[in-house]
């Protein structure tokens, strides 16, 4: 069950940063402006959060190292399974892509 929970809020976090990575990723490019600033200070921040929350998640699990880098390996896998299922389900609803429209604008 420890197992379970842990690539549960793993996967969690992992796509919290996906996602914020998708979004904010294509406001961060030259020349660089306030809203580039802006937009990399509040990734940072996000990913400094997350990343705080992983060390907790890893210290208070009671799993040897090398079965939390295999669940967090898995976690991470269906994080982007579960980011790759949206974006169909998205597509299917919708008839655009939900990520498309921010990468090649």
């Amino acid at each position: 069950m420890e197992k379970i929970a842990f690539i549960m809020y793993q996967c969690f976090l992992f796509i919290l940063l996906l996602l914020t990575n998708l979004f904010l990723s294509p406001f961060i490019k030259p020349p660089l402006s306030y809203i580039d600033l802006v937009a990399g200070v509040l990734q940072g921040v996000i990913w400094l959060i997350v990343i705080y929350f992983i060390t907790v998640l890893y210290k208070r699990s009671s799993m040897r190292l090398r079965n939390k880098v295999f669940c967090s390996i898995t976690s991470f896998i269906l994080a982007i399974i579960f980011i790759v299922a949206l974006e169909n389900i998205w597509f299917e609803i919708k008839g655009e892509m939900l990520f498309n429209v921010l990468f090649f604008n």
